[in-house]
């Protein structure tokens, strides 16, 4: 099997990237309101993943798919519960 270093090496900066999104969306589950963050980056983020699943899996590169399955994941919860706490909870 040939590993593609390149995917492994851009697979490792999803992981990263993903475990700092997650630990943003138990920071916001925790606060239930957020100061200071432009919401839409996010979004355009989470948005963006979504095409590099596809992408990732087009080009067969593993790594970064399964890493970009957790950051996807992560930005979509995260501006999931911002729109929770704001139109539902009327915090911001």
């Amino acid at each position: 099997m040939n590993v593609n270093h390149l995917d492994m090496i851009n697979g490792t900066f999803e992981f990263i990237g993903a475990i700092v999104s997650w630990r943003n969306v138990y920071q916001i589950y925790k606060d239930k309101f957020i100061a200071g963050v432009y919401w839409p980056a996010t979004a355009f983020f989470g948005l963006w993943g979504l095409w590099n699943i596809f992408y990732y899996s087009g080009l067969n590169q593993t790594w970064s798919f399964c890493s970009g399955i957790l950051l996807c994941l992560a930005n979509l919860t995260w501006v999931s519960l911002y729109l929770y706490y704001r139109f539902f909870h009327g915090r911001t």
